[in-house]
């Protein structure tokens, strides 16, 4: 029913959503634990009451300096970059990458990277993101092999700006919107926003100062 709803109210339960959903990742980050499958199927929404909640925790868990995680997690069309380029050390920013991917899917209501494969995945975030720098290839993964590096670097560079490539594919999404995707996907997880610094965004202005019950009216 709320995607079928007018494109004023599901854009304006798009940023509730979004915002409770930064709430909920702000909060198990505290925690140190990563959900690692954030994903609509696993976000429950009633429309109705303006409530979100963040369900499955089946793979989640404490991220712990040191330690190993497996890279083959969350579904594909939400798996951060640092994960398909088989990094194990990752940190709770796949759930970043993932929060954005899911908040341009509810302002345009299909998936913003809908790749077949691992492969075509990457090809599918380079059209919108460019290639990675050799920069961001230190944090994606500092242990990928030459030719993989040389490989995707040698991937055309789209001639618009993320902004502009943004606005062209979801033209009713606002300014501030745009903006809070351009600093969750971003190739590298150093410079992607916390979940606590995105409850500061611009995007959510509106929405910072009030009270549960008030959230839950809108």
């Amino acid at each position: 029913n709320w995607a079928r709803s007018g494109r004023g109210s599901r854009l304006s339960q798009t940023k509730l959503f979004s915002y409770q959903l930064a709430r909920a990742l702000s909060h198990i980050h505290g925690m140190s634990i990563v959900h690692r499958d954030i994903k609509p199927q696993n976000v429950l929404v009633n429309p109705a009451r303006g409530v979100l909640k963040l369900a499955d925790f089946g793979c989640s868990k404490t991220i712990r300096p040191g330690e190993t995680n497996t890279a083959y997690i969350g579904s594909r069309f939400y798996r951060a970059a640092e994960c398909l380029l088989d990094n194990q050390s990752y940190t709770t920013a796949i759930d970043l990458w993932a929060l954005g991917c899911v908040v341009a899917e509810m302002v345009a209501l299909r998936p913003v990277f809908r790749g077949r494969d691992r492969a075509d995945q990457l090809y599918l975030i380079m059209k919108v993101l460019g290639r990675p720098s050799e920069r961001d290839f230190s944090q994606l993964n500092s242990g990928l092999d030459p030719s993989v590096v040389q490989s995707l670097l040698q991937v055309p560079q789209p001639r618009r700006s993320f902004s502009d490539i943004i606005r062209r594919i979801y033209p009713h999404i606002s300014a501030k919107c745009a903006g809070l995707l351009g600093n969750l996907l971003r190739w590298n997880p150093a410079e992607r926003m916390s979940a606590r610094e995105s409850l500061a965004a611009p995007y959510f202005d509106t929405l910072r100062n009030l009270t549960h019950e008030q959230l839950s009216r809108i």
